[in-house]
């Protein structure tokens, strides 16, 4: 009897780390949860889908049941992605890279959905919070320059070019910045590509940035665009 006990316990051992293993494996990739649903969004689909080349291309998507679902896979490439429901206007956007992370959906608004557990989407709001007296600072001197304009006020014109060649300086900089800190994150990509085809920054430039660049950030769609338009 005491081995029957013995040979049960080993073989409940091996079972549940085979299951742990298979778990895993399929949890590899990435694994994004939704959560907070209404009625609405019930036995309807929601996507995760990518714009290449001017079109939208569906890479997942599950049925919503219960107020919430999972979406499970892996992706070669991280990058911008968007999460869209049936019968619903609006859309998440986010970075989709391999990892688990859970999105409590905004029902009247998808876009002010909260993202948590994810460094790659937290790197996008810290770049938000700490860019955003810059971009402030350009609506305020935009919005004083339409005043100039319809006044026709050149003397102000003038003053307010300067200055806004001035803070565009300063948002290169921090963006540049921005890449040297956080050479493993996927929006570093992103902003590189920015400044690349806005031709704001020259090649050797790039170059140099891209070769900061590692991990997730390296693995990306936006390092990919870049490489393949830097050979061209």
């Amino acid at each position: 009897m005491k081995h029957i006990f013995i040979l049960l316990a080993a073989t409940i051992l091996l079972t549940s780390c085979i299951e742990t293993k298979k778990e895993a494996i399929a949890y590899d990739g990435y694994q994004i949860t939704l959560s907070n649903l209404k009625s609405w969004a019930n036995n309807r689909k929601a996507r995760i889908v990518k714009v290449e080349n001017r079109k939208r291309i569906v890479i997942d998507s599950i049925i919503v049941n219960n107020g919430g679902g999972t979406f499970r896979g892996k992706t070669n490439l991280a990058g911008k992605h968007y999460i869209t429901f049936d019968n619903k206007r609006g859309v998440i956007d986010f970075i989709l890279s391999n990892e688990t992370i859970k999105i409590i959906v905004n029902n009247e608004d998808p876009k002010n959905s909260k993202i948590l557990n994810s460094a790659q989407n937290d790197a996008v709001e810290t770049y938000n919070k700490e860019s955003e007296f810059l971009r402030n600072f350009i609506s305020d001197l935009s919005n004083k320059n339409q005043v100039a304009l319809k006044n026709n006020d050149t003397l102000l014109q003038r003053m307010y070019k300067k200055s806004y060649d001035s803070i565009s300086k300063k948002g290169l900089e921090f963006d540049k910045l921005y890449i040297s800190r956080y050479p493993n994150k996927v929006n570093s990509a992103n902003i590189l590509e920015r400044l690349f085809l806005s031709k704001t920054i020259t090649k050797e430039e790039v170059k140099h940035l891209l070769d900061l660049l590692k991990a997730d950030a390296l693995n990306s769609i936006s390092v990919k665009n870049i490489k393949s338009k830097l050979n061209n």
